[in-house]
């Protein structure tokens, strides 16, 4: 694969991350003014799970856009035995040195 062929496919894996995030935005935006609209009525509960489902997807789309930019999560240090050893602090305190591409 060449790097241009890199280049265009994190481009538009970018753009197709910032388009999902949108879309989950506003979703989350629908369910909370569904919501509001709901208050203290039988529907109440429902639109309770649908924000909060909708802000589930919204997280995750915030964290999939990071992880496309950075190659990170958004708290590295959180992500525990699953996480990314390279992006962990160095027992120094500095970061470890990310590796680097070979052509």
């Amino acid at each position: 694969m060449s790097v241009f062929e890199t280049a265009t496919a994190r481009t538009v894996a970018r753009a197709n991350a910032t388009v999902r995030l949108c879309a989950a935005r506003e979703a989350l935006w629908r369910a909370q003014r569904d919501q509001a609209d709901a208050r203290r009525s039988p529907a109440e509960a429902a639109t309770c799970d649908r924000v909060g489902a909708a802000t589930a997807e919204l997280v995750a789309r915030e964290q999939w856009l990071h992880w496309i930019d950075h190659g990170t999560t958004i708290r590295p240090a959180a992500d525990g035995e699953w996480g990314n050893t390279e992006a962990t602090p160095a027992p120094s305190g500095r970061p470890a040195p990310r590796p680097r591409s070979v052509p």
